[in-house]
């Protein structure tokens, strides 16, 4: 059995990583790979002495044993894993699995940053470690929804080679890895950009939180996909701050910003609120109770739902306003339906509050926090077997706002899915015109 976690999550080409490692062998070493298209070999370490060290609480730095590994100065910015590998006296002993990012251990997530900011790529993926480590269940009742109000960063899990909490709920549309991994909804999303030539910078969203000289400035188009659940006050600022200043954010995701945590211990750990106070409704770390995630999004999980086990009734975004740019090239009119076929909305989505008003156009009221200038570009009404919030109009909403930069959200966990599946020529025709649209200087 062999396990890790990285010091710190993100470090820049050039600069030294710090794995800490727990091994019941006497040996072990590194291969590193890096996801593009496919995971890419980069190198591998010699062989190091292994040593054990045991599982800590959820709330501590777990304080393994460190192992300090320069990273080259000619290697991209990228989500990278490192495979960990026992041996005996210089030979294998277990090796992991290479052709997936997935795994219950011997695999580390981290992320390696550009050198120089937004000097060649406009866009930058945002990997969603708070919600990573929420759902991370390194040790019993150690996740946010296990009975731990606060759980370190620095432990295995934090996006693979460790165990969600949920991880007996199998996603029906694939089987292939577990909900909340990097490999479920990151991975193919990004596999999708790489084939697709489209050259991107990579951070988890503990590094918007620190936003270290004003990182985030230097990029044009921002995205944030699969599922983005977990924000802090500062990730939400810097983000805001960002549109506010032009920049542009493309949600191809659903729950977003649905809790707020807060980054505490040095940015080594997160803490949550769950319970309700005594002069609540909600949750006290939920953002509709703070500050409405619409606000930011354009949408809420209030206002659609999810649906978790099993196979779900079959949604599609129905067609709005057909002559948008969004739509270029899509052939769709306003009306016909789209993704329905390939279940694209799920298995949680947002929606917004709106009404119909003349030629059967929606506009939003306003009243949940989304702002009166999104424009809806797509609904699905959710049908059997969803759960939902009460108080809401449980549709799934698709669209856009500007404010000086411009917010594209498509309100779903699944588009990713989808989207890598190649089934759905209109969803990589959308994600394609968003993307297109939105890295330009010009927006």
């Amino acid at each position: 059995m062999i396990l890790g976690y990285p010091e710190i999550p993100s470090v820049v080409a050039g600069e030294t990583l710090t794995l800490h490692i727990s091994t019941d062998h006497d040996q072990f070493r590194i291969d590193f790979y890096r996801q593009g298209e496919h995971l890419e070999f980069m190198n591998s370490s010699d062989w190091m002495t292994g040593r054990f060290a045991p599982k800590g609480r959820p709330d501590e730095d777990w304080a393994w044993p460190g192992y300090e590994i320069p990273i080259s100065d000619d290697w991209p910015s990228g989500a990278y894993i490192a495979m960990l590998i026992e041996g005996d006296a210089g030979r294998e002993a277990n090796a992991p699995d290479v052709t997936t990012a997935d795994s219950r251990e011997a695999k580390v997530l981290f992320i390696v940053k550009s050198v120089t900011p937004g000097q060649s790529n406009r866009i930058l993926y945002k990997l969603p470690l708070f919600t990573y480590h929420a759902y991370n269940e390194a040790v019993e009742c150690g996740s946010l929804y296990t009975g731990a109000t606060k759980v370190t960063l620095r432990r295995p899990g934090g996006g693979t080679g460790g165990t969600p909490w949920d991880i007996e709920v199998r996603d029906f549309y694939d089987e292939t890895s577990p909900r909340q991994t990097f490999a479920h909804w990151d991975a193919p999303f990004i596999s999708w950009l790489e084939s697709n030539d489209y050259v991107v910078d990579y951070c988890t969203d503990l590094d918007i939180h620190e936003n270290r000289n004003n990182f985030l400035a230097s990029y044009r188009l921002l995205l944030s996909v699969g599922h983005d659940e977990y924000w802090s006050a500062e990730t939400r600022q810097n983000v805001e701050r960002f549109i506010e200043n032009g920049g542009n954010v493309a949600f191809f995701s659903g729950n977003t910003c649905w809790w707020q945590v807060q980054v505490i211990e040095n940015n080594t750990a997160i803490s949550c609120d769950k319970s309700i106070h005594l002069s609540d409704s909600v949750p006290f770390d939920r953002w509709c109770r703070l500050n409405p995630e619409n606000r930011l999004t354009g949408v809420s999980y209030r206002n659609a739902g999810g649906c978790w086990a099993g196979e779900r009734e079959a949604v599609g975004y129905t067609v709005e306003r057909s002559d948008h740019w969004v739509y270029e090239g899509t052939g769709l009119n306003t009306g016909e339906v789209f993704g329905k076929d390939d279940h694209l909305i799920g298995y949680e989505c947002d929606g917004a509050l709106f009404v119909e008003r003349s030629r059967g156009l929606k506009v939003p009221t306003g009243t949940d926090g989304t702002r009166s200038s999104f424009l809806i570009l797509g609904t699905a009404k959710l049908i059997k077997g969803w759960e939902d919030f009460k108080g809401g109009n449980f549709t799934a909403t698709m669209g856009l706002y500007t404010n000086k930069g411009v917010v594209f959200n498509a309100a779903t966990t699944d588009w990713a899915r989808v989207l890598a599946s190649g089934n759905e020529p209109n969803v990589e025709r959308i994600t394609r015109n968003v993307l297109d649209h939105l890295q330009r200087s010009d927006t």
